[in-house]
């Protein structure tokens, strides 16, 4: 049996960002939201709107995201496959075309869902069904925070990977240094 290891906010992350660990629940960003508030700041999502449940067969919806709705397509690999695992796929520049329709990123979710993973890809702001506009990164960061802390309430015990082409790659790994700075 596959034994998932829990990991608690160490000292080299920083302060008031949710951990891409298996920690993260809707209570726990209902606190970074309220703590946001009181030290003034704005919450890192759009916490009045109610997001969906996670889906038991694949389909495509729209979350509550930072900018607005973000559309996200979720992928389940076969029963007899399937794994404690989700992975976030991230697409390319949106600025140049780069969509969750990609042919890499559909590609690379598709060989994660063989290997039994459940696959997200999602569009950032201002591409496809998502609201917004392009913000070169930052807000981008945002929006797969967003679909992480989504994953993350719906299936806290599955290990979480991060995924993505080109300028999706950028997202994730500046997403995932942000968050946990180098461990010694």
């Amino acid at each position: 049996m596959h034994a998932v290891q829990r990991h608690e906010r160490g000292a080299h992350c920083r302060a008031g960002l949710a951990p891409l660990l298996p920690r993260a629940t809707l209570e726990a960003a209902a606190a970074a939201a309220a703590a946001a508030r009181a030290a003034g700041q704005a919450p890192l999502y759009n916490e009045r709107m109610v997001q969906p449940t996670f889906p038991v067969a694949s389909e495509t919806l729209l979350l509550s995201g930072p900018a607005g709705a973000l559309e996200v397509a979720v992928d389940l690999p076969e029963p007899a496959d399937a794994r404690p695992l989700v992975a976030v796929v991230c697409h390319p520049l949106p600025t140049e075309g780069g969509t969750m329709h990609n042919k890499v990123v559909t590609m690379v979710a598709r060989a994660l869902r063989e290997l039994g993973a459940t696959t997200v890809r999602f569009n950032f702001r201002g591409t496809g069904q998502s609201a917004g506009a392009f913000d070169h990164g930052k807000g981008e960061r945002e929006d797969l925070r967003a679909v992480v802390n989504w994953v993350r309430a719906a299936r806290p015990d599955d290990a979480l990977w991060l995924a993505g082409f080109s300028f999706g790659s950028f997202v994730s790994l500046s997403s995932a240094a942000a968050r946990c700075g180098p461990t010694r």
